[in-house]
């Protein structure tokens, strides 16, 4: 699947503030083996982010510049990159497909993005 070149605008108006979040670049690489980016947004200076579409309601931001939403914590970070990497471990040893592999490591960002949403 190709990536969708779309604006910050047009993302912002989209998508709901609360169901949007960001990190680093690279934070979350693992990831995009089995969950492709949805969108990428450039400017004058070139690419300045990717947005990953989470289970049809969240978005994640990651890039160099213009990312926007609430930060992703480490620990949720790190829980997301290991995961990722459990996953991996099962795709190379034929246990799971890597259709399979983004279905279950989305609904498991869901579960962990959905937490984030929640006010405590």
């Amino acid at each position: 699947m190709s990536k969708i070149h779309t604006t910050k605008k047009e993302l912002k108006n989209r998508f709901l503030a609360s169901h949007t979040f960001c990190c680093g670049y690279c934070d979350l690489q693992e990831m995009d083996f089995f969950i492709p980016a949805s969108y990428c947004t450039s400017g004058v200076y070139s690419w300045n982010f990717d947005t990953y579409r989470i289970g049809g309601d969240y978005l994640i931001t990651t890039g160099y510049r213009g990312t926007f939403g609430k930060w992703i914590d480490n620990d949720t970070i790190k829980r997301i990159k290991e995961k990722s990497l459990e996953l991996m471990a099962k795709w190379q040893a034929g246990e799971i497909s890597r259709y399979q592999g983004g279905y279950i490591l989305e609904e498991y960002i869901c579960g962990l993005l959905c937490d984030l949403t929640i006010d405590k």
